[in-house]
């Protein structure tokens, strides 16, 4: 469940910190998670290899958000 893999995961991210390696390696190296890791897109591995190169939707929202406020902006005229 959620709490077991919320759990799996923090003890691997502490290892990981120790040991200098990254997460995702070690989770390869975990039996009861290979099911999980062969799931894993190509994408998905890069995003887990190069974890500092994931932008996410953060990219989208800022736009949205622009966008609305220019529309509030004009609707009082302050635009």
């Amino acid at each position: 469940g959620y709490h077991s893999a919320h759990e799996t995961i923090g003890e691997l991210a502490d290892k990981a910190d120790e040991e200098g390696r990254p997460v995702v390696e070690l989770a390869s190296e975990q039996p009861e998670l290979q099911p999980y890791m062969e799931r894993l897109t190509l994408e998905q591995m890069h995003i887990l290899r190069n974890p500092e190169e994931y932008r996410g939707l953060a990219l989208e929202k800022a736009e949205e958000v622009a966008t609305l406020w220019e529309a509030k902006l004009k609707e009082e005229n302050l635009w």
